[in-house]
C-alpha cells in the first residue's frame, strides 16, 4: 500500500453539530451504506485503526460496502472513519474531462450547498489525491451505486 493514501480519523463539518439532525448520516435504516474504496479497509487495518464498528461486505468491484454500528456516532467510537463518511454529505463524480468533482449530496443531510463550499474543496482534494495513488479508483467510482444522493446543481 502507498503511504500517500489518506487515513481519515475524524471528518467534522463545523456546522454539523448545530443542525439538530443527531448524525442521521450515520443511520442505516433505509438500505444505505458506507463505501470503502479499494484498499481502504486493508490500509486502516495495517495502520492498527479500530474497525470493529464497521460491518463490511465486498462490493464486487474491489472495495467494500459497510454499515456502522458505533454507539457514539459522532466519533465512530474512536475508530476508523472511512473517507466516504469524512466526505459526507458530498461524494465525487468523474467528470467528462476525467477530473473529480464533489457534485453529489446526501439527501438526508440538512446542510445546504452554500454551507458546504469549503468542505467541497476538501472532498475534491482528498479524492483527487487518492485517484493518483489508487489504481482504477475512477473506474470504481463509476461502479458505486449510492443510496440517497442527488446532484447538488448549486455550486
Amino acid at each position: 500500500m502507498s503511504s500517500l493514501l489518506p487515513i481519515i480519523i475524524n471528518g467534522v463539518l463545523e456546522r454539523c453539530p448545530h443542525q439538530g439532525c443527531n448524525h442521521t448520516c450515520c443511520e442505516f435504516a433505509n438500505g444505505n451504506f458506507i463505501v470503502l474504496y479499494p484498499g481502504e479497509l486493508e490500509r486502516a487495518e495495517e495502520a492498527g485503526l479500530p474497525i470493529t464498528h464497521l460491518q463490511t461486505t465486498p462490493d464486487g468491484a474491489g472495495g467494500y460496502l459497510a454499515t456502522c454500528h458505533a454507539k457514539d456516532k459522532a466519533c465512530c467510537d474512536g475508530g476508523y472513519k472511512p473517507l466516504d463518511c469524512a466526505s459526507y454529505p458530498l461524494f465525487p463524480v468523474v467528470c467528462e474531462d476525467g477530473s473529480l468533482d464533489a457534485l453529489l449530496k446526501g439527501s438526508k443531510c440538512p446542510l445546504q450547498a452554500k454551507d458546504l463550499t469549503e468542505h467541497r474543496e476538501w472532498v475534491q482534494l482528498q479524492w483527487t489525491q487518492l485517484a493518483s495513488s489508487v489504481e482504477n479508483l475512477k473506474q470504481w467510482l463509476h461502479s458505486v451505486q449510492l443510496v440517497g444522493y442527488e446532484p447538488t446543481g448549486e455550486f
